[in-house]
């Protein structure tokens, strides 16, 4: 006769067999799953409060929703891009197609001397060369990923994250697609440095940071395996050592115009998204003095943006980059629009700079001043700061009711 001892034994070894080999079989890594990234582009109260009105019916919101989709829906349809997609007439000096190679955007060939270093013609777009490397596929391969992880977050349909996570896994994942994690040939001129990259061509890479926040949205709600979190922390690991320690990398937080700026921004998003807190910390901290003051006139002006060949666009591109910041850096705590340096230099003073052209003062820098340049930058601080005169001015001249920053930068228009 078994006794109740001996029962309980019996009862229990299978099960307690069984979980021993669900310990062992489970995957390694499993336990040491990383948590969700931080969202650091957007506001994720705000991207909550957006979805909850899109299930809830709100009318006004379609027309962006309905672009999303498009351009959503175009990705489904296309197949991944993946860095080794190179032609054979454009081929990495290396060698190796894993390496990203980019054409330097305003270079020209020297018609005296075709054997001579191209040459910079500022603002005119050498767009066959640009065409024929990897910057357009980088371009896509991004947008499709926050087209997707977007496109999913706002309606719930998997489709959209499938598209989004295909596309993650090609380009930066599968072994016989992946990129490899630098930019030693971003932004090449032909005859010139043995065709090695220049420290400007970081600035290629700057899509992916809003693209990490799009990441960061799929990872909150588990929809992203771990196994491909694990894999793109070790990715961006291995970028952000890149591109703090490398030479390229090292001259480029050198530059005092708007690529400094994005270097910053790539910092921060890369160090926050694979929880180094501290590295993101210390360049926020240290943007207002390194980027602010020394891009910004006490007047508000900006001149090594207004002196280019086309001075409007850059002078609007660069506050549109120090509204990113702005955001940015207050995930680690740092906030941008009250700060002033001690001679009148601020954030505030370059929006302030270019109110009186919006209201009609003439243009006198180079290149052609619209309202319509500062529609994204006002709209970005508008939602930010809740200033009341930035949310009328923002809705006044953006007024695109499909445009996705009604999706991503809402902000209360009240006061009109």
């Amino acid at each position: 006769m078994k006794t109740p001892r001996r029962i309980i034994s019996e009862t229990l070894w299978p099960w307690s067999c069984w979980m021993a080999f669900v310990l062992i079989a489970a995957p390694a890594h499993a336990k040491d799953a990383p948590p969700s990234a931080p969202v650091v582009v957007w506001e994720l109260a705000k991207l909550e409060k957006v979805r909850a009105r899109i299930r809830d019916g709100a009318p006004e919101l379609e027309p962006a929703l309905a672009r999303l989709r498009r351009d959503a829906e175009r990705a489904i349809r296309a197949a991944p891009v993946a860095v080794t997609d190179k032609a054979a007439d454009a081929p990495a000096p290396s060698g190796d197609p894993h390496d990203y190679v980019s054409f330097s955007t305003y270079f020209w060939p020297d018609e005296s001397d075709p054997k001579a270093p191209w040459i910079k013609k500022d603002g005119e777009f050498n767009r066959a060369m640009i065409d024929r490397y990897d910057h357009p596929r980088l371009k896509r391969m991004a947008a499709t990923v926050t087209d997707g992880a977007l496109a999913w977050w706002f309606t719930g349909d998997q489709r959209f994250a499938d598209s989004a996570v295909r596309q993650l896994r090609t380009w930066f994942i599968n072994k016989e697609t992946r990129m490899n994690p630098h930019l030693e040939f971003g932004q090449f001129v032909p005859n010139r440095n043995g065709g090695r990259g220049n420290a400007h061509g970081v600035i290629d890479t700057r899509d992916l940071v809003a693209m990490l926040s799009a990441v960061a949205l799929m990872e909150k709600e588990g929809i992203l395996p771990i196994e491909d979190r694990l894999a793109l922390r070790e990715w961006f690991r291995t970028y952000l050592d890149w591109l703090t320690h490398s030479q390229l990398g090292r001259a480029e937080e050198q530059a005092v115009n708007n690529h400094g700026i994005f270097h910053d921004q790539q910092v921060i998003a890369y160090a926050l998204f694979v929880g180094d807190n501290a590295r993101a910390r210390a360049v926020a901290t240290r943007f207002p003095e390194k980027r602010l003051a020394s891009q910004i006139e006490p007047d508000g002006s900006m001149p090594l943006e207004l002196k280019r060949a086309d001075g409007a666009t850059y002078a609007a591109f660069n506050l549109t980059a120090m509204a990113q910041a702005l955001v940015m850096c207050r995930a680690s705590g740092v906030d941008l629009w009250d700060w002033t340096s001690a001679d009148g230099r601020s954030m505030r003073g370059a929006v302030n700079w270019f109110l009186p052209y919006l209201d009609g003062k003439p243009w006198t820098a180079s290149g052609a001043f619209t309202p319509s340049k500062l529609s994204d930058p006002l709209w970005i601080l508008a939602s930010a700061t809740g200033n009341k005169d930035l949310c009328i001015r923002a809705s006044r001249i953006g007024q695109d009711p499909a445009a996705r920053r009604n999706l991503l930068f809402p902000m209360d228009r009240t006061n009109e």
